[in-house]
């Protein structure tokens, strides 16, 4: 059956000054909630990381769980 997914922001984000992120995501379900990552390349201009969070759907608790992978300027 389909699941939507919310949209979602960021609760925390740590990093600034840093090739690296990490935080939460702004949800009320309680569980696994986390995101990070790294900037790379040689201008930084890449970026890899991760993510994890719980949300609900028919009242049931369902675990979303993903990477990231991005280029700018591509």
């Amino acid at each position: 059956y389909p699941i939507s997914f919310p949209t979602l922001d960021f609760q925390t984000m740590i990093g600034g000054g840093s090739p690296t992120f990490s935080g939460k995501f702004k949800t009320d379900v309680s569980g696994p909630n986390t995101f990070s990552g790294l900037f790379t390349g040689p201008h930084a201009e890449e970026l890899i990381g991760s993510w994890i969070f719980l949300l609900l759907n028919q009242q049931t608790a369902h675990s979303a769980t993903g990477v990231w992978i991005a280029k700018h300027g591509y």
